[in-house]
């Protein structure tokens, strides 16, 4: 996803959650996906910043959490086939 679509739907998501009276929201990155940003923030921005497991909002409104944030994607992957999920 672009950076202007993230940002859009990160917009739609806030404010959602703002009109359910939702104070947190889970996003499903995890670990692998932090570490890509890490590495684009290095080569691409020169700054050394990845996305937070825990991540209060400028607002002051939200918190946004990351619960897989130290999983690597490939458990994730395999978790389905071993909890005999559909």
């Amino acid at each position: 996803m672009c950076g202007l679509c993230s940002r859009l739907r990160r917009g739609v998501l806030y404010r959602v959650a703002a009109e359910e009276g939702a104070t947190k929201i889970a996003l499903g990155h995890h670990r692998d996906d932090i570490v890509e940003t890490l590495f684009l923030n290095m080569f691409h921005g020169g700054r050394l910043k990845a996305m937070p497991p825990k991540l209060l909002t400028d607002d002051r409104r939200h918190i946004v959490i990351r619960p897989l944030a130290y999983c690597p994607e490939k458990t994730l992957l395999a978790t389905p086939a071993i909890e005999s999920f559909p």
